[in-house]
């Protein structure tokens, strides 16, 4: 197909997985074939998208129709040995020849959280670090997400996302709060209070207890989520030492906090060490 000029140089072809989905065969072989054609300068590997095109020309035309014969012959072999007559297997060649000009839609990236606003904060953070699409997702809807390629979950939530989609990789993150808001926690006493405000009330005791494992802090925190009765988020805010809320509860927050309330965002997302890992991950296993 690339001899043919269906792909041209600098163009990303298919992923591993897409191809290997498309023809039955196995990711690890499509991969090893992409090394292959790598190693003989058709190919560019590229952290981030894959295989590229090379613009250089490192081989004559009948080299690389050499190669592509190699190529196409074992998975004829393959194709043949699944009991595939020859009408069904110039159907599936045709079929697949249709989707793969058609050009690659990338793997689908999921960001699975423990509540709902870990998973939107997630996935708006990988999403910006990587550029690449991520969906956000929670355990109760997982069955939207069984298409899912790559899972990116909180390491405790690993071995679960593991069980649920068994067909995806898994790739576990360290999740860590904005360094503003641990030193200012950190510094407060056990006579002390917090007061948590968030979008839902399912993100307050989550978060919570992430604030007491990163901090140690001893004090109360007290956690309201501003859907509408503000009453009891005022009556917290009055007596708190330290404001904290979600990015998800700013634009109400705003309406109700007094103008001489000092309030930080409290952001929970993966630590720079798990991103690089994530990156890894994903491009290593596009190529």
């Amino acid at each position: 197909m690339i001899a043919q000029g269906r792909f041209t140089p600098g163009q990303t072809v298919p992923s591993t997985r897409q191809l290997a989905a498309q023809i039955g065969v196995s990711f690890h072989s499509v991969r090893r074939a992409y090394q292959d054609l790598a190693a003989a300068g058709v190919l560019d590997a590229i952290q981030g998208r894959g295989f590229v095109v090379a613009n250089r020309v490192s081989a004559t035309t009948s080299q690389q129709m050499e190669s592509g014969a190699e190529i196409v012959q074992e998975a004829l072999k393959r194709l043949v040995g699944l009991g595939l007559s020859e009408s069904d297997i110039e159907y599936l060649i045709d079929e697949q020849l249709s989707v793969v000009s058609a050009g690659d839609a990338g793997p689908k990236v999921v960001f699975l959280g423990r509540y709902a606003e870990e998973a939107q904060a997630g996935a708006e953070f990988v999403k910006q670090s990587l550029q690449i699409e991520v969906f956000a997702a929670e355990f109760a809807d997982l069955e939207r997400f069984e298409d899912a390629d790559f899972v990116i979950t909180p390491y405790s939530e690993l071995r679960l996302a593991m069980q649920r989609l068994p067909k995806a990789d898994i790739v576990g993150v360290s999740m860590v709060l904005p360094a503003p808001v641990l030193d200012r926690v950190s510094r407060l006493f056990s006579h002390d209070t917090v007061a948590l405000l968030t979008a839902s009330p399912a993100t307050i005791q989550p978060l919570s207890n992430e604030l007491r494992r990163q901090t140690g802090f001893p004090g109360q925190i007290l956690g309201a989520p501003l859907s509408g009765n503000d009453g009891a988020a005022l009556q917290i805010i009055d007596q708190a030492d330290a404001i904290l809320y979600t990015p998800d509860a700013r634009r109400r927050l705003l309406r109700i906090i007094p103008s001489d309330a000092h309030a930080l965002s409290v952001t929970i997302s993966p630590s720079v060490q798990s991103m690089r890992a994530v990156s890894d991950a994903i491009s290593e296993n596009l190529r």
